[in-house]
């Protein structure tokens, strides 16, 4: 049993494993086979190859050809013959969108543009109700009767517009002069092109267009310089040949045998002509107005001989400067080769759009308008709608036709003889549909035009070399499409005249092409033997010359392809082909050849090496003692008492300032004599000589003593009389103050008096003891005290002070308020040394970024040396920037410029080394805040000591509280902090905060997360102006005290010692145990009853501090903790 079932066991494996086999091999089949599917029935093409396509078909539906091919079918099929109506109606989108645009992007101050605007709309409407009135439910006359007047009201609004915002040094074309005649040319031209089109076929439109080449050649012989007037002066043969076959074209309309001998052209073809050459005179215009303003001129054309490769300076290349260099290439095709002299175009793509906007499509429908009101008034009212009735044609006049067409191709006489029939025509629902469509599809093509051309000629999937036979390649599918639909009675004869014309413009086009290309070429060559003249010697300049002379123009750039990439080492094969003697030296003198020039070589590299180095020093030295000097500048400026305008100002306040002085000694002096004849009549002076007498018995002056400087007697005995003092303000001293007020002297000193009155009298006296003693003659410092002897009224205490304006208690903001650090306001009379480490890319370090980096690489820290000696009380390390804020309100700043977070010029990208900013000199900052974003947008907050805010930086979302999107490179002062005094700042990424001297908290800027704490804003939005936050500490009773911002979040600590939470939670940084968005001020459950002390914010992560216990508090992404204490 266990055999059989292992034998059936392995038959079922055996099975399965046949069947996947099966399985893979019918996969593989099919993907074969839906491979080669895949390869006959869809195309396989590159990217590129897909946007020729495209190009080629948007130069095809937005193609002048392609369009008179529209309006010939609503003729022919439709019998819709007002051809400029449809015109008019097809440039109506356009005209529409011009001034929509320009109404857009063209700045007028808002009142003006709005009473522009809406006396244009309400002037549109009355012309309407008057066209109602006139001709009544006719649309197409009431259409055209308000299209006539209307169009130029609002072309005299636009050009006044333009005209005042013109730009006289960028704009090459002037809005009164320039761009009415070129709008008026263009919309002249397609006017006349239409009215001709009405009795002209298709065929014969493009045969009359091959005048463009002779009317070019003409244009721009008299405006593009001698250069072209010598290059179609040579294919004057061509364009006579041209014209001859024109005339044989028309001559023979009928027929080789019935060819008639009478004037080919009448007034249609006129027409035609003129139109041409209004178009051919605007384009010609432009490129020289172009070529005018920019100052450019063609390159000349180089010799095709040895003279060649004798050029003293570099040859100049391209017309134009400043473009990149394929734009190059293509402007000098443009102005330079005569294939692009009938389109009209700009410097760009978008210059070619902006021009056609400018001119015919601003111009064309009221000129359209007008002349279908002027020659198609009497088929007016019937508009584009097909026709219906009876026909002027019959039976026998379609058979008088088909007979005319046959004895054309050669047949026999055909004799039709018959009443005539009428032929009743009647409208359906399919035609009305049909022509509907083809003038909707006129409309489209009209408003492709510019984007057609400009894709045409500046695109990448349009080079230049394409250029030659594009015009040939967009004509014939209309040419296919009247000859073998429209256009049944051209006869063969004219059919083969026309493709001679085609075939005859095509090499026209090619030798113009070959021209062009011959003379670049020649050109790179020069500049070749002038960069790398080795690579182009006497053979390689023989060779070339014979290649040019003996191939073809391809042949030519692929051999100077290749001598450029192979240095010329190429062409000893090929010379010998070419006839050209070649010197082959024999081995020994090539061996001493090429060691004498490895030689000379070597001596002309050291030569060079040590010409650079010794000029690099000198470059060095010469920045060192720049960068010396300027920095001497920076700090003269920095610490100069005064300069410049403020010198008067500095004059007066010295001449102030002296008075004062000599009124503070006088009044000093009063007090003194005062104060003696009081002790004297106290009794506490005695008359003693000028001299006493010590110890020794030598005599010393009064003078000369050394007093004791312990505690003062009292003036005042029981019962004498008080003096009269002078008032003097309140001084503070510890343990005793002295006033003097309302003519009485009184001082309260109860340590002073009660040690007095438990001393015995035999210690009142003189006291020199030696560590209580100064020296009278020594100089006193400005912060030590008067000597005084027992029972002296020590004056000086208050007369420093005696004239001082002292102002109330100001209030602790900024780094001076208590609850800025838990370590208290900054401590005085103490230089600190700043120490920085880390980036040094974008000088946020304090010194260049390369000698920063290459000094953090050995020493891992950096000292900044400009800010040694000073007394500092904040660093801010923002993003890419730092600022540090002095004792005495300075701020010095340093690093990245690139969002104006520096509050410096625009042009200054960065600033490498620690400088005052001063911009804010006139502010006693005491506090700096700026955004830690290191790439985008950065904003920066300085608070001053009387509690205004000035903000500077780059923000799209209001941080600044200076509007939506700001960029200010000055520090401007917050209007609201003007109103509001504010005690304390913090900024986050996109967001800033404000806390008042009330405890009230303020937010603005990005509300993406809900970190400004604002319920009734929508989350995502933004805020540019301070709003107070709301929930919970939008009460006025609840007073904030300490205030924290990260990135995308917000932190706020209240009067009771309760920490509030909110804005983005993805990591939990809020401290909620969730890690939802708050959207308004959530308390932190788990810090509930202690006492915080300081709060810090990261990016995404927050730090808070109880300083009654020992560990930190966390909140990060912890989905068990999310806040917990080390």
């Amino acid at each position: 049993m266990k055999g059989g079932d292992a034998k059936e066991e392995n038959g079922v494996k055996r099975l399965i494993r046949i069947c996947l086999r099966l399985g893979v091999r019918v996969n593989k089949a099919f993907l074969l086979l839906t491979k080669c599917l895949q390869i006959l029935l869809l195309p396989q093409l590159s990217a590129y190859q897909y946007r020729v396509y495209l190009i080629y078909i948007l130069q095809v539906l937005g193609s002048e050809s392609f369009q008179l091919l529209l309006a010939k079918s609503l003729q022919s099929y439709y019998y819709v013959n007002n051809l400029l109506l449809l015109l008019s109606v097809g440039s109506c989108l356009p005209f529409l969108r011009v001034v929509f645009n320009l109404w857009r992007f063209i700045p007028c101050p808002p009142m003006a543009s709005l009473i522009s605007n809406v006396a244009l709309v309400f002037t549109l409407i009355f012309l309407l109700i008057l066209g109602i009135g006139r001709f009544g439910e006719s649309l197409f006359e009431v259409y055209i009767y308000s299209m006539m007047f209307w169009p130029w009201l609002v072309l005299t609004s636009v050009v006044s517009r333009l005209f005042i915002e013109r730009q006289a040094g960028r704009n090459p074309f002037s809005p009164v002069k320039d761009l009415p005649i070129l709008g008026f040319f263009g919309a002249l031209s397609c006017v006349l092109a239409f009215m001709a089109l009405k009795e002209l076929t298709i065929c014969d439109c493009l045969v009359l267009t091959v005048f463009d080449n002779v009317l070019a050649a003409a244009m721009a012989s008299l405006l593009m310089g001698k250069s072209r007037r010598k290059r179609h002066f040579r294919a004057i043969k061509v364009y006579t040949m041209m014209c001859v076959l024109v005339a044989l074209y028309f001559l023979g309309d009928q027929g080789l045998s019935n060819m008639s001998m009478n004037f080919p052209l009448g007034g249609a073809h006129l027409l035609w002509i003129a139109s041409r050459f209004f178009m051919v005179t605007r384009s010609i215009y432009v490129k020289w107005k172009y070529a005018t303003f920019h100052h450019a001129k063609e390159p000349s054309n180089p010799p095709e001989n040895l003279l060649l490769f004798y050029a003293n300076s570099r040859p100049t290349l391209h017309r134009f400067r400043g473009f990149p260099s394929p734009m190059l290439s293509v402007l000098d095709c443009l102005f330079d080769s005569g294939l692009r002299d009938i389109e009209l175009h700009g410097m760009g793509p978008l210059g070619t759009e902006d021009l056609y906007n400018l001119t015919e499509f601003t111009y064309l429908l009221p000129v359209a308008s007008l002349a279908s009101f002027l020659m198609e008034e009497g088929t007016l009212y019937q508009g584009l709608l097909p026709q219906t009735g009876t026909t002027a044609a019959t039976a026998l006049g379609l058979a008088e036709s088909a007979a005319a067409a046959s004895a054309a191709e050669g047949a026999a006489t055909v004799q039709v003889s018959g009443d005539p029939q009428e032929v009743a025509e009647t409208r359906g629902s399919l035609d009305l549909l049909v022509a509907v469509g083809l003038v909707v599809v006129f409309c489209v093509s009209k408003l492709l035009t510019p984007v057609s051309m400009s894709r045409t000629l500046f695109d990448r999937a349009s080079p230049i070399n394409v250029w030659k036979y594009q015009p040939l390649m967009v004509a014939a599918p209309v040419f296919f499409y009247d000859v073998l639909s429209l256009n049944s009675y051209i006869s063969k004869y004219q059919i083969c005249v026309l493709l001679l014309l085609a075939a005859m413009n095509a090499v026209y086009r090619a030798d113009m092409w070959n021209a062009f290309k011959r003379k670049y070429l020649l050109l790179q060559t020069q500049d070749l033997h002038y960069q790398a003249p080795s690579t182009v010697r006497q053979l390689q300049r023989k060779t070339l010359l014979q290649f040019l002379e003996r191939t073809s123009t391809d042949d030519y750039a692929n051999m100077l392809l290749e001598t450029s990439i192979g240095h010329g080492t190429n062409i000893r094969e090929l010379a010998r082909d070419m006839s050209v003697s070649v010197w082959d030296p024999s081995p020994s003198s090539t061996a001493a050849w090429k060691l004498a020039f490895s030689l000379v070589t070597k001596s002309l590299r050291r030569q060079k090496l040590l010409r650079k180095q010794k000029m690099d020093t000198k470059q060095e030295v010469h920045r060192f003692i720049e960068r010396i000097v300027h920095e001497m500048v920076d700090t003269a400026v920095d610490t100069a008492a005064g300069h410049g305008a403020r010198m008067k100002l500095a004059g007066s306040l010295a001449q102030v300032t002296a008075k004062r002085r000599a009124v503070r000694r006088l009044r000093q002096h009063a007090l003194n004599r005062r104060t003696l004849r009081a002790q004297r009549r106290a009794g506490q002076l005695s008359t003693t000589a000028a001299h006493l007498s010590t110890a020794s018995g030598t005599l010393r002056s009064v003078q000369d003593l050394k007093r004791d400087m312990g505690p003062m007697r009292p003036l005042m005995g029981p019962g004498s009389q008080k003096p009269k003092a002078l008032p003097a303000p309140s001084t503070r001293a510890a343990g005793s103050s002295m006033a003097l007020k309302d003519g009485t002297a009184s001082m309260s000193m109860s340590q002073t008096l009660q040690s007095w009155n438990g001393r015995d009298p035999a210690e009142t006296g003189l006291s020199l003891s030696p560590s209580q003693t100064v020296d009278l003659e020594s100089g006193l410092s400005p912060t030590s005290q008067a000597p005084t002897i027992p029972g002296e009224v020590n004056a000086s205490m208050s007369m420093t002070s005696e004239f001082r304006e002292f102002p109330a208690e100001p209030q602790e903001r900024g780094v001076w308020y208590s609850g800025y650090s838990m370590a208290g306001p900054p401590a005085l009379g103490n230089s600190l040394l700043i120490v920085c480490f880390g980036d040094a890319k974008r000088g946020q370090l304090g010194v260049e970024p390369v000698t920063g980096a290459r000094q953090i690489s050995r020493t891992t820290t950096l000292v900044v040396e400009e800010l040694r000696h000073q007394e500092v009380v904040q660093i801010e390390a923002a993003g890419v920037a730092s600022f540090v804020v002095g004792s005495r309100g300075q701020v010095w700043a340093f690093g990245s410029n690139r969002s104006m977070e520096l509050g410096g010029r625009k042009e200054v990208a960065q600033i490498a080394s620690a400088q005052r900013m001063k911009s804010v000199r006139d502010v006693h900052v005491v506090q700096v805040s700026s955004a830690n974003s290191t790439s985008g947008q950065s904003h920066t907050l300085v608070l001053g000591a009387n509690g205004e805010v000035h903000s500077f930086g780059a923000s799209n979302c209001g941080a600044l509280g200076q509007g939506p999107d700001v960029k200010q490179s000055a520090p401007l002062l917050l209007r609201f902090s003007a109103q509001v005094p504010v005690k304390m700042v913090a900024t986050g990424a996109r967001h800033s905060l404000l806390l008042t001297d009330t405890g009230r908290l303020f937010a603005m800027g990005d509300n993406t997360h809900g970190q400004l704490g604002m319920e009734s804003r929508v989350a995502g939005s933004f805020v540019d102006t301070p709003r107070s936050v709301e929930g919970p500490l939008g009460d006025e009773e609840v007073q904030v005290k300490l205030i924290a911002a990260g990135d995308s979040f917000t932190m706020a600590v209240t009067e009771e010692d309760q920490l509030f939470t909110w804005g983005a939670n993805a990591n939990g940084q809020l401290g909620l145990g969730k890690l939802q968005d708050q959207l308004v001020p959530q308390p932190v459950p788990q810090l509930s009853g202690l006492r915080i002390g300081a709060i810090a914010c990261g990016a995404c992560h927050a730090l808070a501090r109880d300083p009654h216990s020992e560990p930190f508090f966390a909140c990060m992404r912890d989905p068990h903790h999310p806040c917990f204490g080390w």
